[in-house]
């Protein structure tokens, strides 16, 4: 995966993907924090079994508000095992994976290989 971190914040931030396996310098553990306007490029293959992983800010001290305020998503991964199983449970009809998260709810449309990247932000809120 390639992706630029742009951080429009007014404060430092950085992205941990939660469960994939990553060398230290894409884990985004918090030790390197990129700067209010400045970018950040992440480089890595996913080399995890196909499953739900999430990403999340991790700047000490403030992941918790940045979280909250909607700086988190979904990553779907899906291998030949995650796609036989689809099958055999005839799963292939689902349109959208629909996540509740405390008193908000988003809905992503699952792509056409099975696939969502779900990013809900506070104006997706349902409440």
């Amino acid at each position: 995966m390639r992706i630029r971190l742009r951080n429009a914040l007014a404060e430092p931030t950085i992205a941990h993907w939660h469960g994939l396996t990553v060398d230290t310098r894409n884990d985004g553990n918090g030790s390197f924090l990129v700067p209010p306007g400045e970018s950040y490029d992440y480089d890595f293959e996913v080399r995890n079994r196909g499953g739900m992983y999430w990403y999340h800010p991790h700047p000490h001290g403030r992941t918790a508000s940045q979280t909250y305020r909607g700086l988190y998503g979904l990553i779907m991964v899906e291998d030949d095992e995650e796609r036989a199983l689809r099958a055999a449970l005839d799963l292939s009809r689902a349109k959208a994976l629909v996540v509740h998260a405390g008193s908000r709810t988003f809905v992503a449309p699952i792509g056409d290989a099975g696939a969502a990247l779900l990013n809900p932000s506070p104006k997706e809120d349902s409440t």
